[in-house]
């Protein structure tokens, strides 16, 4: 700079001007420069119906658990997210959801769908029922099309916003009340299902989760201590996996306390917090009493919850094995849907670039959230190979089954992508390198649409509607492209 301005010292002031007539102007203005960080929300426990907490004390245990999970990755998971629960619909299975957990992108989605809930027929056997279904999920496709990243900027360029990345969280907010959540509470989403929106506790260093359901803290009581059957190996090992501190999630519980999620915190906040990514935007901070109801303050910082776990699992993973260490009737069968947007890296191309950059790409730059999340996953698997071996000697089914965006094999482009790719590129290469934003261009929209319908039928066949119905879901093959008149 020092040198530029030896050369072209006319030009250098012009800016030094510009710049120090942009701060005068602002503190002129009575804006200050920098501004405090923003508390977002302020817990009263008095204010807030504890027995909602107590609803199913006396209902009997689940004996079945269908959940889905909707990955993060921006508007990419987002448009995937919204596509799969479409044709996931057009296999009954809607009707069938218990637990709908989500993270980062994915939340939009999940958020849409429990902030504005389809009034229609899942059977969708007369023309008006298969109408009704096509219009909503034309208006949910469509907003999760949106370019919120513009709205985001356009938001963030205020005085008070810019310099402050807690402020910031508030323009991504804004724009989810703007489009599709206007305003709507936690406790105005109805019960089911229960609604899972995944962020990390950076004060904790664990996942934090977002509920219209009260959800445990602390571990599972021992079946042996409560006097029950203590003898069942896969109860002994979900209560030992949930007394592993990090496994659990934090939520709006204390140990022995079961505290909802306040009435009057906006979805719009929980979703901005799972999206979030400090330093910029985020994080979230809620103001909550150190004690259940009472206490000196404590302040809780909530942001990207794939800075732990991207896919949305590991909470319905928890919820399974709380119900595993439930000393009542045994369950019976657990089915967990993954819809995965998410990202993957590949060492091997990695170590074969000379020169890497971390800040030359947004997908390299999340290496340092990546990495640890990667090796956490081998122990998770060696865990949950062994667990589904022995619910299986006990005659108790669990199916993950998997629907990854960037495996789609699919044989033609979309009108909307026509000229975009080269004669040396495969369509499975334009779908992995959609990048990681808010914003997404109607070519990307419309392969992840096109990817999430292939993966789901082709998963869902006929042979396995035919093992899962005989398993005790309602699910049926798909009739075709109902939706897409």
């Amino acid at each position: 700079m020092d040198h530029d301005c030896d050369t072209r010292p006319g030009h250098c002031a012009t800016l030094r001007v510009a710049a120090l007539s942009v701060s005068l102007a602002l503190l002129a203005s009575g804006c200050a420069f920098f501004v405090p960080d923003k508390i977002h929300h302020v817990v009263n426990p008095a204010e807030q119906p504890a027995a909602r907490c107590d609803l199913d004390d006396n209902a009997e245990p689940a004996e079945r658990i269908l959940g889905i999970a909707l990955s993060g990755g921006g508007s990419r998971a987002a448009v995937f997210g919204a596509a799969a629960l479409e044709a996931l619909s057009e296999h009954g299975v809607l009707e069938q959801l218990s637990h709908l957990s989500s993270v980062s992108g994915g939340s939009l989605a999940a958020s849409y769908f429990m902030a504005n809930p389809p009034g229609c027929e899942e059977t969708a056997t007369t023309q008006a029922e298969q109408a009704c279904w096509h219009e909503y999920f034309s208006d949910f496709k469509t907003q999760m099309r949106v370019n919120y990243q513009y709205g985001i900027v356009t938001h963030n360029a205020r005085p008070t916003r810019f310099t402050s990345p807690t402020r910031r969280v508030t323009s991504l907010q804004e724009e989810l009340d703007k489009r599709f959540l206007h305003g709507k509470t936690f406790g105005e989403l109805g019960p089911h299902p229960v609604v899972l929106i995944n962020a990390t506790s950076y004060d904790e260093t664990r996942r934090f989760v977002f509920s219209n359901a009260c959800l445990a803290e602390g571990a599972a009581e021992s079946s042996a201590a409560s006097g029950q059957d203590g003898g069942k190996r896969y109860r002994i090992m979900a209560e030992n996996a949930l007394a592993q501190r990090a496994l659990q999630a934090f939520t709006f519980s204390r140990p022995h306390c079961m505290r909802p999620v306040p009435n009057d915190l906006p979805v719009s906040l929980a979703v901005a917090a799972s999206a979030s990514f400090p330093p910029a935007i985020g994080p979230v901070s809620i103001e909550v009493p150190s004690d259940c109801d009472a206490g000196e303050p404590e302040w809780w910082h909530l942001g990207d919850g794939g800075a732990i776990e991207n896919s949305g699992v590991d909470s319905l993973e928890e919820v399974l094995l709380r119900r595993l260490a439930d000393p009542g009737p045994p369950l019976q069968k657990a089915l967990i849907l993954s819809v995965d947007a998410g990202k993957k890296m590949d060492p091997a191309e990695l170590k074969a670039r000379k020169n890497f950059r971390m800040n030359s790409s947004p997908s390299r730059a999340n290496l340092v959230v990546i990495s640890p999340r990667v090796r956490g996953q081998a122990y998770h698997d060696v865990f949950w190979d062994e667990m589904i071996a022995e619910l299986a000697s006990e005659g108790i089914g669990f199916e993950k089954i998997t629907f990854k965006h960037g495996l789609a094999q699919l044989a033609r482009l979309p009108d909307s992508c026509s000229g975009k790719m080269s004669v040396e590129e495969v369509i499975s290469d334009l779908l992995s390198e959609i990048p990681t934003r808010f914003t997404v261009d109607d070519c990307n929209a419309d392969l992840l649409e096109m990817a999430a319908h292939q993966l789901v039928h082709e998963s869902l066949d006929d042979a396995t509607v035919q093992r899962l119905t005989g398993e005790g879901f309602a699910i049926h093959a798909s009739r075709g492209c109902r939706l897409r008149q």
